[in-house]
């Protein structure tokens, strides 16, 4: 059985983020890939909703599809999703008060 390059380091990159998105004292963003096989939405998401929902300034979002690099594709063949980098720009412009 073939296993991925990354199943080697599993263990280190499981973190809980709970530690770390505590100390948050600016607006973040997270952005994540649906099927990024390295950090897991599924143990990030629980955190940030009880994080949101207390005020901390933060948001996520999950981009369908995308890998760890937020690519799209099989070997992220079809580069970024359209529209990334805009959104990307408008979140800091909204959150530094830039029109």
């Amino acid at each position: 059985m073939k296993s991925h390059y990354w199943d080697v380091y599993r263990e280190v990159l499981v973190v809980d983020p709970r530690e770390h998105y505590a100390r948050l004292g600016i607006p973040t963003l997270v952005v994540l890939g649906e099927n990024d096989d390295r950090v897991l939405i599924a143990k990030h998401r629980p955190e940030y909703e009880r994080l949101a929902a207390s005020g901390v300034d933060l948001a996520l979002w999950v981009i369908p599809e995308a890998s760890h690099g937020l690519m799209l594709g099989p070997g992220n063949s079809l580069g970024y999703p359209s529209g990334l980098y805009e959104r990307l720009v408008a979140w800091v412009k909204e959150r530094a008060g830039v029109r």
